[in-house]
């Protein structure tokens, strides 16, 4: 939710400076705004949002265009995004943990079912141990989500369970009994986090 917001955002104060008639100083003001107001909404830190609006004002106003202002523009915007979060990573196909974390409403469940879909797809068994004691829709929500994809899942009746429920016992158990799978996910306490293994 929060990535597709943050997404939302970016994509339209770029389509701005594609639609403008010319890309001048106020374009470009407007657009740094915008990606500073996406960025802090994002909980992006403050240092990271100020050097990324700098450097994208300094080389969108300074540097030559070899490509027409607007696609210029964008190019360096995003080059600078990139700069800042960095390119993506191989995921190796081999017996590892996986940790997925984040803010409330960040996408983490709907994250392990994907994981949990990419390595089915690639040939490994993954199975899904939802261990969040706090929010008992996140279990019934990847439970959803795991029968879509075909995904073996557990939960050990976590909606009974009280939050002051040992998550480490739960997700062992959890392992234990899907242990003969290749592949374990399993979503982590109070919404924080899910932890995985591929065994």
């Amino acid at each position: 939710m929060l990535l597709e917001s943050l997404s939302k955002s970016l994509r339209g104060a770029v389509r701005k400076v594609v639609r403008a008639n010319r890309i001048d100083k106020k374009t470009v003001e407007e657009l740094v705004r915008d990606i500073q107001r996406a960025l802090i909404q994002a909980d992006v830190k403050i240092s990271l949002v100020k050097e990324l609006s700098n450097r994208v004002r300094e080389r969108a106003l300074r540097e030559t265009a070899t490509l027409n202002p607007r696609a210029h523009v964008v190019k360096v915007v995003y080059e600078e995004l990139l700069r800042i979060v960095g390119r993506s990573a191989e995921i190796p196909l081999k017996p590892q943990k996986i940790i997925v974390f984040g803010l409330n409403g960040s996408g983490k469940t709907l994250s392990c079912a994907k994981l949990a879909l990419f390595f089915k797809n690639k040939g490994l068994k993954p199975a899904v141990i939802c261990a969040d004691v706090y929010r008992p829709a996140a279990s019934e929500q990847l439970k959803q989500l795991c029968e879509q994809i075909g995904v073996p899942f557990y939960d050990g009746g976590i909606s009974s369970h009280s939050p002051a429920t040992d998550n480490r016992n739960h997700s062992s158990s959890g392992r234990q009994r899907c242990g003969e799978r290749r592949g374990v996910f399993s979503q982590d306490s109070g919404g924080e986090g899910c932890v995985g293994r591929l065994a």
